[in-house]
Formats: structure tokens, C-alpha cells, sequence
């Protein structure tokens, strides 16, 4: 007799993603060995009579080849076998009543029926190897519906699908009218074989068993089994998973297919490292629900990296591709630390600093860092001049900048630049966000060659008489010269005043260089003015070239800031009349004697000053001989210049009185 074999299977294969093609073996083992979702396998036995039989049976061996030896035997012995050839074909003869899980069948050409006496059996041989470790559906085909007490034999998994009428309703139409399919669910053979006794049927007569279909799941299987585990990763480092840290274990010694992650760590990033660059890319971060398969695992693509240090946990589950198991395994990720470290330091722009200013320094970390300042202040200790000064710590807690701030205090220098030494806690703590003390070894720290200090507070040298160089004196102004410690500027006629406000209404300011300056002080009633002024310096506003205010208005060295002004007027006239020998005596507001003793211009010693009244009289007239002398303009007042018109006249007669005498004197 000929035997037709048709085989048909079907697979779902997960689908590798694009630009990987090392994952091509992954593909190939899950399609060899875990791809059939269900195997059926159907052999039909139409027309096949042999009256002089007792029965029939067949052996069907392990599908380990495309060809696969089938042997029909009956109860007297006679058997014949021969090579099915594995062919993957489409269901489209009998796939009536049966699920969308059954993927495939084994078919023969229409064979003798199969004749039966008082027990006719078919048995299946050989199930315990291969692939036939279970059997998921067994039919049977027969033409007599109403054939009764079919049962199956046999130690199975599922008792109570066994029996006598076991049947039943499972009874359906394959289309064709004529045949029907019995049908019984989850029989699993421990013992290898499944023996299909028909009974009950009357000897002698026919029954035509056109088809037995088996539908097979592949091996039973035993879920694997994991392992809970804890990885240790270094902070900002990425840490590979492999498939060993998952502990597998199946006891049916099929290899894991995949690892299905139940949860995600809820800090750092886990992701699949698609382009094997040892870093995450966006869009490589893996989601609840995820399976890794082993491919994956074993070329370390399951990755992790968290800028950070807390610990975390995920939830995994393993599979072989048939099951999953249902552990609720846990991932611990404990996370060691590294500490912050100093990247950089950033200084003070290159300038000259003054008193009061502000140095800032700016030291930056790898990560971001605490500040406590409950117990000192931490301070960055500096070296200006031959001092060593602190930078304390100002801002920047929580961030990875921290600023620190100098203020240059009065009488400070460097000139040729200051220098950063050291970042000291000062019983202050810094460290990172999970209280792990930072490394405050300095880095990259900028250049300070050019951070100059000048916080030496320019004074007044000296103050010294210019013009005129003498006091006292009777000039309409006059000017002083200042010099000063250092270059400043910023001087102004505003800085200038005296002691007569009301005098000296005109300042005016004439820089010699950047250390002096002349300073020219007059007005219109300096002129009229007999005392002595002092002139005086305010120097807000006067700064040196860094920017320093004056220390003080005090005059550390010479300090001639002070004229006395004589501004005096003297009043005489002219005398004439006088004879020779002859001599008066003139007196000016009672108290300033003139004695005259010749014609001619006279002045009395005493000046006067500016409105001060004069009176000019003869106090003692000539009196050898006797003349009588006349003052003309005898009174005023000084009006800012000398009086020269007090003039005195003496009469001159023909007959002259002398003390010793009369005597006639010739006038002409």
C-alpha cells in the first residue's frame, strides 16, 4: 500500500530589530526550537477492508527527519511501513471543528478500511520520542455515527477524559456528510502509547476508520525557574546585565529565551544597547513588559547607568520559550557612590582691585554638591601679598558651582598677582547627595598672575604756598599746590574751600600731573580783605587709578594752606608853603603823627583798611616863623585804594612873627 505524507508548520518568530545581524542565530534557534505553537498530525485510512483481519495498528516513529517511517500492523501480524515525506502544506481537507491553534497535519491516500471484530485497536507507538511527548487532541473518523463505546486506553494526565462514551457531543462534521470527527482534549501519555479500542461493533462487519488526527504541543514543559539577585554598580558608570545574573535554571534543560522585565527601575536609565556603543542613545531605554532575549543577554546589551546613587530595584520574570516563570524576581541595584570632584576653578577678571572690592572664585564639581555651614564655613584661603586671606563660601549649595567671596580690605596690595592655595571646610562639610564627602583637591585652576591688589588709600602729601610763594601778602588771589601720595583723580573745584566763604568765591583746579595739582583761590573782595584765610580740602570723589577713596583730608607732610592778606591803604597829599627850617606836625584820626619838614609829598605810617575813616588835621601849626597851614580834603573814607589828596597848604605873609623876632621875607 502507499502512504502520502503532508506536514504542515507554522511559527511565530519575533522579529529581530534592523542593524543588528549579530542577532541572526537568535532567530534561527527560537524558529528550530520554539516556534511550532501546535503540531497536528493526521493519518486517514479510507476504504481500507480486510475482512480476515482482526484489527490493524500502525508505528509512527519520532519526526527527527524530513522523512518519517510509518508502520500499520494488524492483530495477525501482517504490517507494511514506509517513508512519509514532511511537506508544508496548507490545511485544506480536514480542518473542520478544529482550532485555530492546529497548524498541521499527516495524511495517507484512501486505504482498505479498517475491519473490525469483537475488538478492533489502533495503536500509536514511539510517543516518547521527538517531538511526542504530549498529545493535545486525538480524533477519530469514523462513518458510523452511532457507533457506540469508543473509548481510549491508556495512563493519561486528564482521567476524566477517558472512558466509555467519552465522546459525546464532541462529535462534528468534517463537511463531507458521511464522516464525523470524535474529539477528546489535554491527553497527555505518560506511558508512550495511546491505544483507540473499538468495541461493541458486530463481528464480521465493516466500519470504516477514515482518519485519526493528533494534534501534539510539542514536549510537556516545566516553567524555569530565576533568581532575585544584587548588582553593584558605580555611579555615572554603565554596568552591564548578563544572562548569568538572572539565574536561570529549567528542569527540562531548555536554555532561556528571553528575560521579561515586570518593572523598570524607577532611577537611572535601563536600556538595550542597540548600536553596541557602551552608552545610552535615545530612544535604547526599555519599558515595563519588555523581553530581552538570551542573544541580547549574552552579547551584553542590557545596560545600565544612573547619574547618581540610589539604590533602585526591577522585577524580572524568565522564559524558554514555551513558559514563563512566575517568581517575581527582583533585581537590587546598589549604587556606589563616587565622590564630587573639582573640575575647575574660575578667578577674578585680570584687573587692579580696590579697597572694598570683590574677588569671586567659582569652583565647579563633577556632580551636584551640599553645603553645611552649621558647624564652620568653608573658605578657599588665598595669598595676597605676603597675607593669607579666606574666600568664604557664599552661594551654590545643591548645584555643582559654588561661589566664594573676598572682600579687599583697606591697605591690601599685590603686584604681581595673587594666589589661591587651598579649599579648606573649616569644620564645614561638602558633599555629595548621598552624604558622601567631596574631593576638594583643586583642578584647572585659572591664572591669577594678573589679579592685582591696590587697596592703599591715596593721601595729601603736602600742601605748599605757589603763588604767591610768601605770606603775608596783598594779592587779589593766589594759588596753593597739592600733591599727593599717588596718582589720583577725580579732583574738582567742589573739593576746595576756606575759612572766608565769602571771600574766596573763585576756585579754580589745574592738574600738573597725577600727583599734583594747583589750586587757584580768589573772589572781589580779596582785594579788600585784611586777615588770614586757610583753605581747606573735602576729597570725596577722589580716588587713586584702582578706584581707592582718599584715606583722610589730613595733610600728612608740609601744609602751608594759609595766606594772611594785608590789604592796607595809606593816606597822605602833598605839602606846600612850608619855608625852609620851618616844620608842623599832621595827625590822622588823633593817633598817627606826620611831622613834616619840607614841601612835598607825604604819607602817614599807618594804613588803613578798606571803609576805614580818615581825618587829617595840623596838630601843631609852623610857628618859627608863624605859618598857618590849611588841610584841604581832610576827611573820608578808604575806598580800596590810597587817599593821596590830603593836601596841606601853608600861608606865607610879608611881615613873618619868629620867635626871635619880626622879619620881612620876599615871598617871590
Amino acid at each position: 500500500m502507499k502512504f502520502e505524507h503532508e506536514l504542515n508548520t507554522r511559527a511565530q518568530i519575533q522579529k529581530k530589530p534592523q542593524g543588528n545581524p549579530n542577532r541572526l542565530i537568535f532567530l534561527l534557534l527560537f524558529f528550530l526550537s520554539y516556534g511550532v505553537s501546535a503540531q497536528t498530525y493526521l493519518v486517514d485510512f479510507s476504504a481500507w477492508s480486510n475482512p480476515n483481519n482482526n484489527g490493524a495498528a500502525f508505528v509512527w516513529n519520532s519526526l527527527t527527519s524530513t522523512q518519517t517511517n510509518v508502520m500499520l500492523s494488524d492483530d495477525g501480524g501482517n504490517s507494511s511501513s514506509v517513508n512519509l515525506t514532511h511537506n508544508l502544506l496548507s490545511d485544506n481537507n480536514h480542518n473542520s471543528g478544529w482550532t485555530a491553534g492546529n497548524v498541521g497535519w499527516v495524511h495517507t491516500s484512501a486505504v482498505d478500511g479498517l475491519y473490525s471484530g469483537s475488538n478492533s485497536t489502533v495503536t500509536i507507538s514511539g510517543l516518547s520520542n521527538g517531538f511526542f511527548y504530549g498529545i493535545d487532541v486525538v480524533a477519530l473518523e469514523t462513518a458510523f455515527p452511532s457507533v457506540a463505546d469508543i473509548t481510549v486506553q491508556g495512563n493519561f494526565a486528564d482521567s476524566n477524559r477517558l472512558g466509555t462514551n467519552a465522546l459525546g457531543d464532541n462529535w462534528t462534521t468534517d463537511g463531507d456528510g458521511i464522516n464525523n470527527w470524535l474529539t477528546w482534549t489535554n491527553v497527555s501519555p505518560s506511558s508512550g502509547s495511546i491505544i483507540i479500542n473499538i468495541t461493541s461493533v458486530t463481528p464480521g462487519a465493516y466500519s470504516t476508520m477514515s482518519a485519526i488526527r493528533i494534534q501534539t504541543l510539542g514536549p510537556s514543559n516545566t516553567p524555569p525557574t530565576a533568581a532575585s539577585f544584587i548588582a553593584n554598580v558605580t555611579e555615572n558608570q554603565t554596568h552591564t546585565f548578563m544572562a548569568a545574573d538572572f539565574g536561570y535554571d529549567d528542569v527540562d534543560a531548555d536554555p532561556l529565551v528571553y528575560v521579561v522585565l515586570e518593572s523598570v527601575p524607577t532611577v537611572g536609565t535601563l536600556y538595550l544597547d542597540a548600536n553596541d556603543n557602551d552608552a545610552f542613545d535615545a530612544g535604547e531605554e526599555v519599558s515595563n513588559g519588555a523581553s530581552i532575549a538570551d542573544p541580547f543577554l549574552q552579547a551584553g546589551d542590557l545596560q545600565y547607568i544612573q547619574n547618581g546613587a540610589v539604590n533602585t530595584t526591577f522585577q524580572f520574570e524568565v522564559s524558554d520559550g514555551t513558559d514563563t516563570s512566575s517568581g517575581d524576581y527582583l533585581a537590587q541595584i546598589q549604587m556606589t557612590p563616587i565622590p564630587a570632584t573639582i573640575t575647575s576653578v574660575s578667578v577674578p577678571a585680570n584687573d587692579i582691585y580696590a579697597n572694598e572690592a570683590n574677588l569671586d572664585f567659582t569652583v565647579n564639581f563633577t556632580k551636584a554638591v551640599e553645603v553645611s555651614t552649621f558647624n564652620g564655613v568653608p573658605a578657599i584661603e588665598l595669598v595676597i601679598g605676603a597675607i593669607n586671606v579666606d574666600a568664604t563660601y557664599l552661594s551654590g549649595s545643591g548645584s555643582t558651582a559654588l561661589l566664594f567671596r573676598y572682600n579687599i580690605q583697606p591697605g591690601e596690595s599685590d603686584n604681581d598677582g595673587i594666589a589661591i592655595s587651598s579649599l579648606n571646610l573649616n569644620n564645614g562639610e561638602i558633599y555629595s547627595n548621598v552624604n558622601v564627602a567631596a574631593d576638594l583637591t583643586l583642578s584647572n585652576v585659572g591664572n591669577t598672575s594678573l589679579v592685582l591688589v591696590d587697596a592703599i588709600q591715596p593721601q595729601v602729601q603736602s600742601v605748599t604756598r605757589h603763588d604767591p610763594v610768601s605770606s603775608p601778602t596783598d594779592a587779589d588771589e593766589v594759588t596753593l599746590r597739592y600733591t599727593f601720595t599717588e596718582s589720583v583723580s577725580g579732583v574738582q573745584a567742589g573739593n576746595f574751600g576756606s575759612t572766608h566763604p565769602l571771600v574766596i568765591t573763585d576756585i579754580s583746579v589745574t592738574p600738573v600731573s597725577g600727583l599734583i595739582y594747583d589750586v587757584t583761590f580768589g573772589g572781589p573782595a580779596l582785594a579788600d580783605t585784611n586777615d588770614e584765610i586757610f583753605f581747606t580740602i573735602n576729597t570725596a570723589g577722589i580716588t587713586d587709578l584702582p578706584g581707592n577713596l582718599m584715606q583722610s583730608n589730613a595733610v600728612i607732610g608740609t601744609n602751608q594752606n594759609s595766606y594772611v592778606f594785608e590789604n592796607y591803604y595809606f593816606v597822605g597829599g602833598t605839602v606846600s608853603g612850608l619855608l625852609e627850617g620851618n616844620y608842623l606836625v599832621l595827625t590822622n584820626n588823633g593817633v598817627d603823627d606826620e611831622t613834616i619838614i619840607t614841601n612835598g609829598v607825604y604819607v602817614f605810617d599807618t594804613p588803613l583798611a578798606h571803609g576805614s575813616p580818615y581825618m587829617v588835621v595840623v596838630d601843631l601849626q609852623p610857628d618859627d616863623p608863624i605859618q598857618p597851614c590849611v588841610v584841604n580834603n581832610d576827611d573820608g573814607s578808604i575806598e580800596g585804594a590810597d587817599v593821596v589828596n590830603v593836601d596841606i597848604t601853608c600861608e606865607v605873609g610879608i611881615d613873618l612873627i619868629y620867635r626871635d623876632g619880626f622879619e620881612q621875607v620876599d615871598v617871590n
